[in-house]
């Protein structure tokens, strides 16, 4: 074979080598674009930022338990002030109506053993 039919024959497979190269890349790049991949990878992306802000407050939450737990507490006693001072107002009440406290009279004993 002659030199220049060599080189074209290395030039024409090379070019068709390019061209399923190309088509591969632009096959791929297709796929990436696909509004089924672009909805994975954005949910794929909003749960790595979701579990990351998780995991930061699971790790304030056990550091700062207690007085994360006062405040709660401290928060939920202010939520339900005025129904907590109704109900401590009714059992006051409750407490003052009943008869006073008398103990029971001591048994009584007999001087003979049993």
């Amino acid at each position: 074979m002659k030199p220049h039919q060599v080189r074209l024959m290395n030039a024409a497979r090379k070019a068709l080598f390019q061209r399923a190269q190309l088509g591969r890349s632009a096959a791929t790049a297709r796929g990436q674009l696909a509004p089924k991949a672009l909805q994975s990878r954005a949910k794929a992306r909003v749960n790595r930022r979701v579990d990351a802000a998780l995991n930061q407050s699971e790790a304030v939450l056990r550091k700062y338990a207690l007085p994360l737990g006062l405040t709660a507490i401290a928060g939920l006693a202010l939520a339900f002030r005025r129904p907590l001072m109704d109900a401590a107002q009714r059992v006051g009440d409750q407490l003052r109506r009943l008869p006073p406290f008398s103990p029971p009279p001591p048994p009584e004993h007999d001087d003979e053993p049993v």
